[in-house]
């Protein structure tokens, strides 16, 4: 179960990184 918290984290941290990097970039 922690494990899955674990990715389910990296998951969200990964996707916000990409989309802050991809604002960062357009603007």
């Amino acid at each position: 179960i922690e494990a899955e918290c674990q990715d389910d984290y990296m998951k969200i941290r990964i996707g916000f990184n990409g989309s802050f990097a991809g604002l960062l970039y357009s603007a």
